[in-house]
């Protein structure tokens, strides 16, 4: 009895998994150009669409064949031959399973490529979707797409939802509206250029977004409301370059409200116009490891980057634009701000580590200050506001090759903490400056030392260091001290400190000696070793 039921329990089983098989189709195109809703352009004879009793992987595999879609289809898988092209003017949807495209799908308007969840495409080929109007919906995937050749959109997008993967190693780009709209996974180890013209173009990333490719987002022209937003999680370790080419008045070009991690290199410029709007911003968390370029034109623009997040730099910094600031900024890296730079910021500067150049201006408003706690503060522009100084104060250093030492100039107070050093820089053409508008501060501990450069030889000199309006305290040098081989004097003035090198270094008791030591050898070279060396031992 129960082998009886056994044998029932396994004849429903194959009769069922043969009912399946029999239920999957391979459909076959025939060959050359024809659409794809006549059944006899197919083998077997049927058109290809799930939306029946059977599914359907499909196969167009003969060289040079045109396939037109003009109703909307859904399919299990596609395999798309080299020089072969699949048109439409529907969407074609994968539902499960492998498909790959070695030849051209592209559209006639408003055709979109929709490849679902348990779905897995690859591009060897060329996709082009090309549309009337900015509502072509494009690529939507769910699934897992690979891009490693070419997709081209014009007035379409990419969206990439939540739990999908799209992975792009080849090239993907778009001159018109449209864009990438990502909310699952993005990578990028390719290459994505887009250029908008008068239309929206938008990149949006709420899922995670990772490259290591490159990514050229050029827009422009007035009227343009191009974008670039995250409010989810941006890992960059290749190249962005996000930039304006022309006149616009649009604020937030780029905005980020969520986390940007950047270990490679963005680039953030704005061309030749503009009068108004934050055009890149921040609200959420900027951590730069890498190098974080913002670049200004002839643009009149109130801040080229708005922060109102955070923002860590441990990498390189440069502004040659406008910064302004109103969240958290740590530097531990090198932030340069070069001659037409600003930076400001309502909240303090703080720098744990590297470097700050300063050759433009940096303001800090308000109870604000400047918080050097390590690293180096120098270049010669200009700070707005009080400084506090527990690293290496480098006034007028430019970082350029040679050195050329020039002036700082602070608007406000100056105070160097026990741990501070005052670095002051001199060469045969010129020599450093801090030029303070208010009070200075040296706290006991404080201490300054001398770099001569190039070979300077400053014996006899009097060199002006730093001004003020009143001075608190002295270095810890006191008043004389030896430094890069001279004897300094230091006069602490009503309103300036001045050093004297008043004395060169004279040869010390241990090079008295060796000079002797010298000198007895070459007069006994004419005697035997062992005379030489018993005066040695005498002199010892």
């Amino acid at each position: 009895m129960h082998l009886k039921r056994l044998v029932a329990l396994l004849v429903l089983f194959l009769g069922f998994r043969s009912i399946r098989a029999h239920a999957q189709v391979v459909a076959t195109w025939n060959g050359g150009t024809g659409s794809w809703t006549v059944p006899t352009n197919w083998t077997p004879a049927a058109v290809p669409n799930n939306g029946g009793g059977a599914t359907y992987d499909v196969t167009i595999n003969t060289p040079s064949s045109f396939v037109t879609m003009n109703s909307n289809e859904t399919i299990d898988t596609l395999t798309l031959g080299a020089g072969d092209t699949l048109q439409g003017s529907a969407t074609l949807s994968l539902v499960s399973g492998m498909s790959s495209n070695s030849g051209t799908i592209t559209d006639s308007g408003g055709v979109s490529l929709d490849n679902n969840s348990g779905s897995y495409f690859t591009n060897f080929g060329t996709i082009g979707l090309f549309t009337s109007g900015p509502s072509g919906a494009g690529v939507v995937n769910s699934g897992t797409f690979i891009n490693s050749a070419t997709i081209s959109l014009v007035y379409t997008s990419i969206s990439n939802s939540v739990g999908g993967s799209f992975a792009n190693s080849g090239t993907i780009t778009n001159n018109a509206s449209g864009g990438i709209f990502n909310s699952g996974t993005f990578s990028n180890s390719g290459t994505i250029g887009f250029q908008g013209v008068n239309d929206p173009l938008d990149v949006s990333n709420s899922g995670t977004l990772n490259n290591s490719g490159t990514m050229n987002l050029t827009y422009g022209f007035p009227g343009t409301s191009s974008r670039f937003s995250n409010s989810g999680t941006i890992n960059n370790s290749g190249t962005i370059n996000l930039s304006y080419f022309s006149a616009a008045d649009n604020p937030d070009y780029f905005s980020n409200s969520g986390e940007l991690n950047n270990s490679g290199t963005i680039n953030l410029s704005l061309g030749s116009g503009g009068d108004n709007g934050d055009y890149y911003s921040n609200s959420g968390t900027v951590t730069n490891s890498g190098t974080l370029n913002v670049t200004n034109g002839l643009g009149d623009v109130s801040a080229a980057l708005s922060d109102s997040g955070t923002v860590d730099n441990s990498g390189t910094l440069m502004d040659a634009a406008a910064i302004n600031n109103s969240g958290n900024f740590t530097n531990s890296g090198a932030v340069t701000i070069t001659g037409s730079g600003v930076f400001t910021t309502s909240t303090n500067y703080t720098q744990t580590g590297g470097s700050t150049l300063v050759n433009g201006t940096l303001t800090a408003t308000g109870s604000a200050i400047v918080n050097i706690r390590s690293g180096t503060l120098g270049g010669d522009g200009t700070i707005n506001g009080n400084v506090l100084m527990s690293g290496t104060m480098m006034p007028g250093r430019t970082l350029m090759p040679g050195d050329s030492p020039g002036t700082l100039t602070i608007f406000g107070s100056y105070e160097q903490m026990g741990l501070g050093t005052f670095d002051e820089l001199m060469s045969p053409l010129s020599q450093s400056l801090l030029d303070v508008n208010g009070n200075v501060t040296l706290d006991p501990g404080a201490l300054l030392e001398i770099t001569l450069l190039n070979g300077f030889n400053p014996f006899g000199q009097a060199f002006d260091i730093m001004n003020y309006s009143a001075l608190s305290g002295e270095f810890v040098n006191g008043s004389s001290f030896w430094d890069d081989g001279y004897l300094w004097d230091v006069d602490y003035g009503q309103n300036q400190i001045d050093i004297s090198a008043v004395k060169a270094p004279e040869p010390g008791t241990f090079a008295l000696l060796a000079v002797g030591l010298i000198a007895l050898i070459v007069h006994s070279s004419r005697k035997p070793t062992y005379s030489v060396l018993r005066r040695l031992r005498r002199t010892s």
